[in-house]
């Protein structure tokens, strides 16, 4: 997304998602992404309180997940995009 390969959202998340199941044995896997011009680390701040208002984003980072990791990266326009994942074995 930072390097405008793919455009701004789930694209494709099932494809990884299949794989993620097939790599680790996950039963279950959810996403998040954001993406905002702030600076860090207000950058990762308004991530999580945009997901924590959103009923679908919140549902995920409250879920019964075991497993979450977070990646964040800033293109060359100074752009967040910044992405959650959650699995559940």
């Amino acid at each position: 997304m930072a390097r405008g390969v793919r455009p701004f959202g789930h694209d494709r998340f099932e494809e990884r998602a299949a794989r993620a199941r097939e790599a680790t044995g996950a039963t279950r896997l959810a996403e998040n992404v954001a993406v905002n011009t702030y600076s860090a680390p207000e950058a990762g701040e308004r991530a999580v309180e945009g997901w924590m208002e959103s009923p679908a984003h919140r549902s995920n980072i409250l879920g019964d997940f075991q497993l979450t990791g977070v990646g964040a990266v800033r293109s060359a326009s100074g752009t967040f995009f910044i992405t959650q994942l959650f699995a559940a074995p």
